[in-house]
């Protein structure tokens, strides 16, 4: 009888210690590379401008894989460009941040403090920018 019960409460030990799961959690992207960025250049199709004293490009943190880049004009007139849903992969040193929209494509990459914007419209226009983390 005690050898039908340690083999008993054996099974139920194995059984608890076999259905237990590591939880999959993503590395956090983010947190190295949110922050307010000072625009140095602005290039677009037409040619290049220089960007106003307070234009920034400014990183959000939505979660550890994702992240929000706005390209905040200081300038009252000008439309903010948000892209919501960058997906940010690293490598090495690198973060790229990319995001489609149904006519652009954005694409960010960051090495240390320095940052290359780049959204491409499908009709042929674009805005290049670079940028260095305040």
């Amino acid at each position: 009888m005690k050898k039908r019960i340690l083999l008993f409460a054996s099974l139920i030990a194995m059984l608890f210690v076999s259905s237990c799961s590591i939880e999959n959690i993503d590395p956090d992207l983010s947190t190295a590379i949110v922050g307010s960025y000072k625009m140095n250049t602005y290039v677009t199709k037409s040619g290049a401008s220089t960007p106003g004293a307070n234009d920034n490009v400014v990183v959000s943190r939505i979660s550890n894989s994702k992240a929000k880049v706005t390209i905040d004009y200081a300038q009252t007139s000008a439309t903010d460009v948000v892209a919501d849903e960058c997906i940010i992969v690293k490598s090495g040193e690198t973060y790229t941040l990319t995001q489609s929209f149904t006519n652009a494509e954005v694409k960010v990459i960051i090495i240390g403090s320095t940052m290359t914007y780049t959204i491409d419209y499908k009709d042929g226009t674009f805005a290049h920018i670079s940028a260095t983390k305040k």
